[in-house]
């Protein structure tokens, strides 16, 4: 699996330098839970549903630990500002990109918690949580059983591939946790909201098809129909392309097409992930690929890592799915226009 695909499969890839580790201190030196903005109180004993079963949770969460890579933005968005989150790429300070720090209010920076080996129990047990949120991971039974143990635990919802939960799941599943399922809703609606306007906005997207994929080991890496940025394109008047369907033998996930298979990327509308200006390069000279329609006519926009387009991307949540509408909206246009020459940058 290519090294691009940490943004949502983190947990099989070492991604050890760019974790950024918080050592577990003394009691004293842990933050405690605060409201990160003044939301009305939830309503217990609340019960969550996933792929583990039902979990009840008895009362109002005060140490929420967060073992997945962007449930963050849900709890803040609810107005709960967790004591620890897991990073898997960059340095953020509390693993809080900015539109979630801007909801942290007077709440201290959660600590960040390692994932390069994948949950770390005992690191979790060291946070005293009494609420712990994984949804967007790809935990097993075993560890589920063993994080149940310390806390009522969340787990991925029913039906999904490993880290493949959408926004909405991520939210409606805490807002069941928070007892704030009415207003999780109603955060939801408000987002879906300006989706349907900037598709509204945009009818010549409509069945176009589009894909995001990446460059790997001089093959390409296509996300599946279930990741979250391709069920956004979906939501925004997007097709995925049936030829990549069976990509990855039918994974949802996504799948390598060979250079040879090149011709299977002709599409309306690619987002290129890539590393830094070689990689980027590296796309445009590939055989075959450099050949295509979609490379000539410049129907291509490319978000490197770490910059802002890519991080709303990869944390595709209530908060930065927002802000991630502004970035790219621009830029789809600039690559759809039928101009070579226009600049999606």
């Amino acid at each position: 699996m290519p090294s691009s695909v940490a943004r949502l499969a983190v947990a099989a890839l070492s991604l050890a330098a760019l974790i950024t580790f918080s050592a577990c201190g003394s009691d004293a030196e842990r933050p405690t839970a605060s409201a990160a903005t003044a939301t009305p109180s939830g309503t217990f004993p609340a019960t969550v549903e996933h792929k583990y079963g039902t979990t009840t949770v008895k009362q109002a969460p005060q140490r929420v630990v967060v073992v997945g890579i962007r449930e963050q933005d849900a709890l803040l968005a609810l107005g709960t500002a967790p004591v620890a989150t897991t990073e898997w790429y960059g340095e953020d300070p509390g693993a809080l990109e900015s539109w979630a720090k801007a909801k942290l209010g007077s709440a201290p920076l959660p600590t960040v918690l390692p994932s390069s080996d994948g949950i770390e129990i005992e690191r979790v047990a060291a946070q005293r949580p009494d609420l712990i949120v994984g949804i967007d991971t790809a935990m097993t039974d075993k560890e589920y059983a063993q994080l149940s143990r310390l806390a009522p635990t969340i787990a991925p919802p029913a039906g999904t591939v490993d880290y493949g939960a959408s926004w909405q799941q991520d939210l409606q599943l805490v807002g069941d946790a928070l007892g704030k399922r009415a207003e999780a809703d109603k955060l939801q609606a408000q987002v879906e909201d300006q989706i349907e306007q900037t598709a509204a906005e945009h009818p010549q997207w409509k069945g176009k098809t589009a894909i995001n994929a990446t460059l790997s080991d001089g093959s390409f890496y296509v996300y599946g129909p279930k990741t979250a940025n391709t069920q956004l394109f979906a939501q925004l008047g997007f097709a995925f392309p049936p030829a990549l369907r069976d990509v990855g033998g039918g994974d949802d996930f996504g799948g390598t097409v060979s250079n040879e298979r090149a011709d299977l990327l002709d599409v309306d509308l690619i987002l290129w992930d890539h590393h830094d200006a070689k990689d980027r390069a590296a796309i445009g000279k590939t055989p075959v690929y450099a050949d295509l329609a979609v490379h000539e006519q410049g129907r291509e926009v490319f978000e490197q890592e770490s910059s802002p387009l890519y991080d709303a991307l990869s944390k595709t949540s209530v908060l930065s799915v927002p802000v991630a509408l502004k970035l790219l909206t621009p830029r789809f246009d600039a690559a759809l226009d039928g101009d070579p020459s226009t600049s999606s940058d």
